[in-house]
């Protein structure tokens, strides 16, 4: 009696352990499948924004439009390069404000949202893991001066000035590191990107008049 007790005992933990684990693992290929789908909706919406902007220019303008936006994401390329050559080649400033603000915010929301990304990149990447520290490193410098309330205006500066490492991805990393909420983060680099954008193309449009 107590061997079929002592075996049955132990087919109910071996079942329960089983379960368990599978439940465990089926949890963790939904977290995976929900986070990839994140992640995919994000590239659809971004592919989607470029085909109706392709629609709207030249075939010369988007030429040079995809090569521009391409080189965005290329250090030390940035707003400052990329917006007064963009414009000079032709293509419309509206445009390029709303793409270079649209891609700032695809990319904040797919950083924020998809946080494994960072993770992926950092493991495959010395160069990103090197700038990653860096980022580490500004965030303990910030959170040793304890800036408190002042510290989302010290974010918002970060993402505004067209300076080495700041942007929109450099933005959400620190936001996200020092504890900001996705919502605050997402005003952050919008606020940011809308005014940084704004200005540059202001500054070289007028420019452009004077020197004519």
């Amino acid at each position: 009696m107590r061997k079929r007790t002592k075996h049955f005992t132990q087919k109910l933990k071996t079942l329960t352990t089983n379960t368990f684990n599978y439940l465990l693992e089926m949890e963790t290929n939904v977290f995976r499948t929900y986070q990839l789908a994140k992640f995919g909706l994000l590239i659809t919406s971004g592919a989607v924004f470029l085909i109706l902007i392709s629609k709207t220019i030249t075939p010369s303008q988007w030429s040079w439009y995809w090569k521009l936006l391409t080189a965005y994401f290329i250090p030390p390329a940035g707003k400052e390069t990329i917006i007064p050559l963009g414009i000079n080649r032709g293509i419309p400033s509206f445009t390029w404000f709303i793409s270079i603000v649209t891609i700032d915010l695809l990319i904040s929301l797919t950083i924020i949202t998809n946080w494994w990304l960072i993770e992926l990149a950092i493991s495959q990447s010395k160069y990103i893991k090197k700038s990653y520290t860096k980022l580490q490193n500004r965030v303990n410098r910030l959170e040793q001066k304890k800036y408190g309330i002042f510290l989302p205006i010290i974010l918002l500066i970060f993402m505004f000035i067209p300076f080495q490492g700041s942007g929109c991805i450099s933005t959400s990393i620190l936001g996200t590191l020092l504890g900001f909420k996705r919502e605050h983060i997402i005003i952050v680099v919008l606020i940011g990107s809308i005014i940084s954008t704004l200005l540059i193309t202001i500054i070289y449009i007028e420019g452009i008049a004077l020197w004519n």
